[in-house]
């Protein structure tokens, strides 16, 4: 519906409502009236008393029934309000692609007896809100669209839908192109249109114009924000979401995200596989390093409820930091209160925490780089250290730190290490997370076969992907042996 329709609707409302506010205010048939009842006109000469009592009965009746006629005509006026403001309602929820809100203004106008004029604009809503549900039919026999991909249809459109200007423009110009490449070298046959999010005021508007291309298939949106609007559409076409999803997606729909839950989720596995229940951690003192040490304590219970994990932020004095976390400062703490108390020198050996089974840095590289030397320092030589970093990772941090790591599990993306082996240049259009998504993302769709099973892990150039039941696909790190400067893939130790 047209923002000129709808302001017309909204100045044909304000009128009713004026209307009615007039009729509250002066009621026409009372005020005509009322003279005569204050001062009577008699043409026959002068009234009996009979005559008196049926002219006060009639004056009275005729009162009544005015007054009854009044009421009635102020409800109907009232009525029409509320059903404007009703349609109105509902025509600025179809505007603002709200559905939800459409359908629940649809429910509660369907409890009115619509005069013709609102009910043509009903039916119009109505006919709005149903081109866009899922079929209902579709639904209960499990008929819906399946994530299937066209490859091998040359009259197959795919959509690409991402924020091609604003803030996110090189990153979905990134994505873009190695869909595209990707899409060649798998021999897909058909068009490619892209849309850009930011080029469209809602997501309805987006949505308009992106089904008169009839698309088979649509990569993206990007924004977290629009996904969950596009979610709502329930549009019934395969769509593969570059992000997480809160929501339960449909049979058709998927998610590949670039957030680093893949690393955490892969981290965690690895602690439950290797049967560690007490594990140190010690981050940096940022919101990424505080979300992604939540989110391992979450996903290592899943793997080991009995699993323990501390979690220390890290001062600007790392070493002291160290201490704390691993009991040492406790240790001397005890000593110094001890001496104290029997008031006299006394020898004591600084002590770490024994039951420290391993420690997990979240941190950047020059911090990371201390904890094995502080381990062995501390007689903890014997306690694994894994680095998961707290922030993205160049090709440069590995090359400026490769002579300082000792004895480090450390969790990287495929892709960057094979950037690290290349020597790639950092600005390369074929490196990032974001050209890694886009050449998974195809090696998905080209095997989407496979998604009807349970659980599966999928082996692609830039690493692994794991895809579970409910559709959200994750790709996870490797994981890499440092130490003499050398970075080597744990597998071929």
């Amino acid at each position: 519906m047209s923002s000129k329709r709808l302001w017309k609707n909204w100045v044909k409302t304000l009128n009713v409502i004026g209307l009615g506010v007039a009729s509250l205010c002066l009621s026409p048939a009372t005020f005509a009236f009322e003279w005569m009842e204050e001062t009577p006109v008699f043409i026959f000469g002068e009234p009996t008393e009979e005559d008196s009592s049926a002219s006060r009965k009639n004056s009275a009746h005729s009162e009544d029934s005015r007054s009854e006629n009044n009421k009635t005509e102020l409800q109907q006026q009232i009525n029409q309000i509320d059903l404007e403001i009703l349609m109105l309602k509902a025509e600025l929820a179809l505007q603002n692609s709200d559905l939800k809100g459409l359908q629940n203004y649809l429910e509660e106008l369907e409890g009115f007896q619509l005069p013709p004029g609102f009910q043509e604009r009903f039916n119009e809503l109505k006919g709005q809100l149903n081109a866009f549900q899922p079929n209902q039919i579709l639904q209960f026999f499990g008929l819906q669209q399946a994530f299937e991909f066209p490859m091998s249809d040359p009259n197959a459109v795919v959509a690409v839908v991402l924020p091609f200007t604003g803030k996110y423009t090189n990153v979905s110009q990134q994505l873009f192109s190695s869909l595209n490449q990707a899409l060649q070298i798998y021999g897909y046959q058909g068009r490619i249109v892209r849309f850009d999010t930011m080029a469209y005021p809602n997501v309805f508007r987006l949505w308009e114009a992106l089904r008169s291309s009839n698309p088979s298939f649509i990569f993206g949106p990007l924004q977290k924000e629009i996904i969950d609007d596009w979610h709502r559409l329930d549009t019934g076409i395969p769509t593969l979401y570059f992000n997480d999803v809160e929501q339960t997606l449909f049979s058709y729909e998927k998610a590949l995200s670039p957030s680093s839950l893949g690393s955490v989720r892969k981290l965690a596995k690895y602690l439950a596989d290797h049967q560690y229940e007490h594990a140190v951690v010690l981050m940096d003192d940022t919101k990424k390093a505080k979300e992604l040490a939540d989110d391992l304590a979450i996903q290592w219970q899943n793997y080991s409820p009995n699993s323990q994990l501390m979690s220390y932020t890290i001062g600007n004095n790392f070493s002291q930091s160290f201490s704390e976390a691993s009991g040492v400062s406790n240790s001397e703490n005890r000593a110094t209160v001890l001496q104290r108390i029997v008031r006299q020198p006394i020898e004591a050996e600084r002590r770490a925490r024994q039951d420290i089974q391993v420690v997990i840095s979240l941190a950047a590289p020059a911090k990371s780089i201390q904890v094995a030397p502080l381990l062995k320092f501390h007689g903890l030589g014997q306690v694994e250290h894994i680095w998961l970093p707290s922030r993205t990772i160049q090709v440069r941090d590995l090359n400026l730190y490769l002579h300082s790591w000792q004895s480090t599990m450390g969790l990287l993306p495929q892709y960057l290490y094979q950037s690290y082996l290349d020597q790639a240049i950092e600005d390369n259009f074929e490196t990032g997370i974001f050209y890694a998504l886009g050449q998974v993302a195809v090696e998905i769709v080209n095997q989407a076969e496979f998604l009807s099973q349970k659980d599966w892990l999928l082996m692609t150039e830039n690493g692994q992907v794991e895809a579970n039941r409910d559709g959200r696909f994750y790709l996870l790190p490797s994981m890499y042996w440092l130490d003499k400067q050398e970075i080597l893939p744990v597998e071929s130790r």
